[in-house]
């Protein structure tokens, strides 16, 4: 958790502007009117006593607010992003409304109590496949008495991963045209003569109109390790890379132990869900250039 010293930028409410209006006419009622000028200068030093009270609490309780990452989320493609954070009020004694906003658009009002800590979500459309950071976040409140609003930067980069969403109908197939395996694995491959009837897959046939049956092997799947390479996909790159997608997938499914292999980049052999998201974040920033979607909202900025 990082508590946060940045420079607080304050501006009157619709509140503190009455009260501002209320001492300039006490101020000028005491300059024309002598015998009510007692009164009037008691009651304007009154109200800016009660000013700077105000400006103090209110510094005091943003100040005792605690923000962090709450990890880097997760969605899918055509699935909303989630920028988490956690915030914690460490002070003993105050229970500040607050605004959680990014750059100029409030997204979570909420209040947190003495020694609480919340977790808040800004969660903003669905994007293309990347890595996302989010930035220029900020804080306020106007706790306790509603004259001053003090906006506090938060200095953290909230990160969301769009991945590609890999359909139950992909039936991209782990053959020797897609992955290269280090061993026999159980597979499908095109008719052969010889192949029984009772091999045939007919989802497969379904779907390409052609004979495909299943080769068995007497392998154990899960000690079996493959390389899924992408020099071995052909079409345009988010062709490409949806097909990998799905080759890791069944990888994945089938508990084998794979390696993916880009021009440039390569997961080492490895299997479970870690290796699995690791494999699709590589494959989500690949050939994904910075960009700058909105003032503090850029994909593939690391």
């Amino acid at each position: 958790m990082k508590r946060h010293s940045e420079k607080i930028q304050w501006r009157p409410t619709l509140t503190g502007g009455l009260v501002f209006a209320i001492v300039i006419t006490n101020l000028l009622l005491a300059v024309s009117s002598p015998s009510n000028s007692n009164f009037a200068l008691f009651f304007t030093f009154s109200l800016c006593g009660v000013c700077l009270i105000s400006l103090w609490l209110t510094s005091r309780n943003i100040r005792d607010l605690q923000v962090s990452i709450h990890g880097e989320s997760i969605s899918y493609s055509g699935q909303v992003l989630h920028f988490t954070l956690n915030i914690k009020n460490i002070a003993s004694h105050a229970s500040p409304s607050l605004i959680l906003g990014q750059h100029r658009k409030a997204h979570n009002h909420f209040e947190l109590g003495p020694n609480v800590q919340k977790t808040l979500s800004i969660t903003l459309p669905a994007q293309q496949r990347g890595r996302y950071t989010l930035e220029d976040l900020w804080l306020s409140t106007d706790y306790p008495l509603g004259i001053f609003q003090a906006k506090l930067p938060v200095n953290v980069k909230a990160v969301a991963w769009q991945l590609v969403k890999v359909s139950k109908d992909d039936t991209a197939i782990l053959n020797d045209k897609t992955v290269n395996h280090d061993e026999d694995i159980d597979t499908l491959r095109e008719y052969q003569a010889g192949d029984g009837y009772k091999t045939i897959h007919w989802k497969s046939y379904a779907k390409h109109q052609k004979l495909i049956t299943r080769h068995a092997s007497s392998n154990n799947e899960s000690e079996t390790r493959i390389t899924i390479r992408w020099k071995d996909t052909q079409g345009s790159t988010e062709q490409r890379i949806q097909t990998l997608s799905a080759l890791i997938a069944q990888a994945e499914q089938k508990k084998l132990n794979y390696s993916l292999e880009l021009e440039e980049q390569k997961q080492p052999h490895a299997s479970g869900t870690s290796h699995y998201i690791r494999c699709l974040k590589l494959l989500s920033c690949y050939r994904t250039p910075e960009q700058m979607i909105a003032s503090g909202f850029i994909r593939g900025k690391e």
